[in-house]
Order: structure tokens, then C-alpha cells, then sequence
């Protein structure tokens, strides 16, 4: 079985501390912004891997009546594979402000990659 975080040698968007910190630095806000600058940093492979996944897995997500994926089940399944500790080990702590991430990410999606 492949998992997204085999993709790619280095991470697929972020690390899970940086995720952590984000979380933590940014008012709500300012999020849209501050995560768009965030993933444009990444590199152009990584970018449009992750505006292809996020852009699917809206369109998962406006079936959500039919198949109970909403922008928050879909961030518990996929976030984890997105970020992860620079250890790939993550702590119990990471994994709420991954989700919360990942749940932004899926939200405000239009904003993100316009």
C-alpha cells in the first residue's frame, strides 16, 4: 500500500512541528494568507501534488451528505499523511493541530490556491 508521505523523499507539505507552531502564530484571520505563502513555498512538485489531493478531496467533501466525508473526517484521514515529525515519529499532542491544518486547508481551499 503506498501512503502519500512515500511520494516524495523530503515532506509533502510541512513538518508536523511547523504545523504546531503554525497553528499556534497565526490568528484566524490571517490563516488563508499565511497558508498561502506557506505551501507556495514548497517545492513545484510538492505544490501541485498537494493542490490536486486538496482539490479532489473538496469535491469528496461537497458529497458529504451522501458519503459522511466532511472537510474534518477528511483531515483525520489524510493530515497525519501530509505532516509528520522530521522522526516520522509524531506525538499525541501533533495530531490535533495537523488536523486542524489539514481541515483549514480543505476550507478554504479556494483562497489557498487562486
Amino acid at each position: 500500500m503506498c501512503r502519500l508521505q512515500q511520494l516524495r523523499p523530503e515532506r509533502t507539505v510541512v513538518h508536523g512541528g511547523t504545523c504546531v507552531w503554525f497553528a499556534a502564530a497565526v490568528s484566524s484571520d490571517n490563516q488563508a494568507t499565511a497558508m498561502k505563502t506557506l505551501v507556495e513555498s514548497l517545492p513545484e512538485e510538492n505544490y501541485a501534488s498537494l493542490r490536486y489531493l486538496i482539490t479532489f478531496l473538496a469535491q469528496v467533501s461537497a458529497n458529504s451528505e451522501v458519503n459522511k466525508m466532511t472537510n474534518s473526517n477528511l483531515a483525520v484521514v489524510f493530515g497525519p499523511n501530509l505532516l509528520w515529525g522530521r522522526d516520522n515519529a509524531m506525538s499525541l499532542s501533533a495530531i490535533g493541530p495537523i488536523n486542524n491544518f489539514t481541515r483549514t486547508l480543505l476550507d478554504q481551499q479556494h483562497l489557498i490556491f487562486t
